[in-house]
């Protein structure tokens, strides 16, 4: 029998404040520590900056203005009537940015499973914004910079 058929792989995303998932590696390990084991860390990037989350709530903000300007609005179905709603910046945060954010990073979520811009790394932000601008300036006409918070 080759050695090679008993591999077992496990993965692990860990970041600094989930103790949940370090505390699951740690077992994993732990419970094997009789067993040869090759660990291979890949390193993800720095999280968030707290500038940066500002400026996402600053970018969500001028996006809703943006798109309540070009008369572009949030719809909804309500009793079978379309209501057209004025975006703000909440709406664009959970309607535009959570929904890419999901769909590109599925593992920066809550520990109640919901999308969190914290647990994103700089690199991630960065990429999320450059889909949604791309996407709704080619679609509905308006282009929002990132913004910067300085004066």
């Amino acid at each position: 029998m080759n050695d090679n058929q008993d591999l077992k792989t496990a993965a692990f995303t860990l970041r600094p404040d989930d103790d949940k998932a370090w505390a699951k590696a740690m077992k994993y390990i732990t419970t094997h520590d009789t067993e040869n084991l090759s660990l291979v860390v890949t390193h993800l990037g720095k999280i968030r900056t707290g500038t940066q989350n500002s400026c996402i709530h600053k970018y969500c903000s001028m996006l809703a203005i943006g798109l309540n300007q070009a008369a572009h609005y949030y719809e909804v179905n309500l009793f079978g009537v379309t209501v057209s709603l004025p975006w703000t910046s909440s709406r664009v945060k959970e309607r535009i940015w959570h929904v890419i954010q999901q769909v590109q990073y599925p593992h920066a979520v809550n520990k109640d499973g919901e999308p969190s811009t914290s647990k994103l790394s700089t690199v991630e932000v960065s990429e999320i914004y450059k889909i949604i601008s791309q996407n709704v300036a080619s679609s509905k006409g308006v282009d929002v910079p990132w913004p910067s918070l300085r004066g």
